[in-house]
């Protein structure tokens, strides 16, 4: 996959999945994992993105040998991150749709825009401890030689 298209693929599966399944889904966004089939065309509904990320999730679990108890573990810090992030991935619409209207006035707003923005960084805040806890409870039930092997597959997409 090249780089150009990484921003693409990060945004549209953050928009479907949880931001841990992205990130595990980034980590190997050059690997043969993604060049299936199933990855080659991200467009879709948010339940056909959800699916091809859960399905990419399996396949890079059973890259790194999870067991079927961590498989099911893992999907279940997942899904409570994914019902958290579908929150607030509503509320980056209504945000967009502000910005837009302050943009198009008939002259911009510069304290409707600064409000604006520090909304974005209170959204993106919540965002990356959302990424964190994914991360803590996922590396908590990975092995320290399965986290490491995610490491490798992402080392692998940047030429690391």
């Amino acid at each position: 996959m090249s780089r150009r298209l990484l921003p693409f693929v990060v945004i549209s599966l953050v928009g479907a999945t949880t931001l841990g399944v992205t990130t595990i889904g980034v980590a190997v966004a050059g690997s043969r994992v993604m060049r299936g089939p199933a990855f080659h065309h991200l467009h879709g509904d948010r339940a056909d993105h959800q699916a091809r990320a859960k399905a990419m999730v399996q396949d890079l679990l059973d890259e790194v040998d999870a067991t079927a108890e961590q498989s099911l573990r893992i999907e279940v810090i997942l899904d409570s991150a994914h019902v958290e992030l579908e929150d607030l991935h509503e509320g980056l619409e209504d945000h967009q749709e502000q910005l837009k209207a302050v943009f198009t006035a008939d002259s911009v707003d510069a304290a409707a825009l600064e409000e604006l923005r520090l909304e974005g960084l209170e959204g993106f805040d919540r965002v990356t401890q959302i990424f964190s806890g994914v991360l803590l409870d996922v590396g908590a039930e990975l092995s320290a030689e399965q986290r490491a092997e995610l490491v490798t597959l992402a080392e692998e997409l940047h030429g690391d």
